[in-house]
């Protein structure tokens, strides 16, 4: 006979133990107990569908966790311009293309690498994502800001074929953007970004929502849930320091001499 407590308990303990340490937030531990409560609960379900156990259900008694919801961290308008310009100045329109997409379209980092040249429509500015191309493998239209659609013109002018992905595959991304942050110029402490691509993402979604002020249009911009949008994006900044996030436009270029009139 199965000793049911020892099995949960056991298998709770095992879990946890392999994904400690790993947790990005106070609140990622918590959460995977939740989620494996849950997985554990539907298991049980299972068999008790088969009468290899009584009707009542032995984990429906265990109190569910409580997850603190902490807000996500984001760059600073300061950071990203720094980031932007350095990419520019470097002529990395590949770092520009992660950088802009995510911080200034708000796609996923893996959306990022699943767009296409034809989901960018600089004539309506807009991005339309295909469902392929998303988690929730829903269609979604971004409206691009006007700074947007600035860093967006540049990265195609410099682009040798518009045609296919915008960025290069995932294996080669990946050694490309961590060599990039680990340049001994690097103007930021870029080491403890692995792993936190989304940090573009949630900035684009805090500074974004301070100017839409509609969770609901916020939500479908980002393939979010209202709660989600609420929850993490919602009166994190004012309107007035939002606004500078918008203004960063690619830097023009110096000592440009005025042509003269013939």
């Amino acid at each position: 006979m199965l000793n049911l407590d020892v099995f949960i308990n056991g298998t709770e303990t095992y879990l946890v133990a392999r994904i400690r340490g790993k947790a990005t937030n106070p609140s990622g531990e918590t959460k995977f107990r939740s989620n494996i409560s849950r997985s554990i609960s539907a298991a049980v379900a299972i068999v008790q569908s088969r009468r290899f156990l009584t009707p009542e259900n032995p984990v429906s008694g265990i109190e569910k966790p409580r997850i603190k919801r902490t807000r996500p961290a984001i760059l600073s308008t300061k950071e990203f311009d720094v980031l932007l310009n350095r990419a520019r100045n470097q002529k990395r329109f590949d770092v520009l293309s992660w950088l802009v997409l995510g911080g200034l379209v708000g796609l996923r980092p893996y959306e990022v690498l699943r767009l296409e040249w034809t989901g960018i429509h600089f004539q309506t500015r807009e991005i339309r994502i295909e469902p392929s191309w998303t988690k929730t493998h829903r269609a979604r239209v971004i409206p691009l800001q006007a700074n947007a659609l600035e860093w967006l013109r540049l990265i195609a002018a410099h682009a040798k074929e518009k045609t296919g992905r915008v960025m290069p595959s995932e294996s080669t991304w990946n050694n490309r953007w961590q060599r990039w942050r680990q340049e001994e110029d690097a103007p930021l402490p870029l080491t403890w970004w692995v792993g936190k691509d989304d940090i573009l993402r949630h900035s684009y979604g805090t500074y974004r929502a301070a100017i839409l002020r509609n969770s609901h249009n916020l939500a479908e911009e980002m393939g979010n849930s209202l709660a989600m949008v609420r929850t993490y994006y919602d009166a994190v900044v004012s309107p007035s320091v939002a606004k500078l996030w918008w203004r960063i436009r690619p830097a023009k270029p110096k000592n440009l001499i005025p042509m003269k009139a013939a």
